[in-house]
């Protein structure tokens, strides 16, 4: 077996020079590794806290269906966590073509078995030539003339106007 022929042939660094993009890689590991927690649940006066009555308009107008499944979310948790809560949904825009879609209709269905009520605007709907009948859930009585003049009276009459 040859000899070395110099120092650092015979004992090679233990890594290459650390880059920026190493560096980078090495933060977001160790950042990821200690950041990640599991729940810890905080006791039952937080868990089981229930709020008083509350009277809510959620607007939903967004076309992006994770979008739309998060506000779904959301109604669920607020009907869940409230004791007394008249809640509305007011869909506007391109959402009124969620109606129409299979992977709502669950979502739809539990919404109503809550009680939330639904108000849809019939401007979105004439616009986009679409027939409420065929919509699913919707009847008449869910049909509002304009949308946003509709979200102008119910916070006249006291709801809190949300869009998560």
């Amino acid at each position: 077996r040859p000899a070395p022929r110099a120092y650092h042939d015979a004992f090679p660094p233990f890594a290459p020079e650390p880059t920026m993009k190493t560096l980078a890689t090495l933060a977001i590991l160790l950042f990821a590794t200690f950041a990640r927690a599991d729940y810890v649940d905080p006791g039952a006066e937080i868990t089981n806290q229930v709020y008083p009555r509350q009277t809510v308009v959620y607007e939903l107008s967004s076309t992006d269906s994770a979008k739309q499944k998060s506000i779904f979310k959301n109604i669920v948790n607020h009907k869940e966590a409230t004791a007394a809560l008249d809640l509305i949904v007011l869909v506007h825009g391109e959402a009124v073509r969620l109606f129409y879609s299979e992977d709502f209709r669950p979502l739809i269905d539990k919404a109503n078995a809550l009680g939330v009520t639904f108000k849809i605007c019939n401007n979105s709907i004439r616009d986009r030539n679409l027939d409420y009948t065929r919509m699913y859930g919707v009847s008449k009585a869910n049909l509002v003339r304009a949308g946003l003049p509709e979200l102008v009276v119910l916070q006249s009459q006291g709801y809190a106007y949300l869009v998560p």
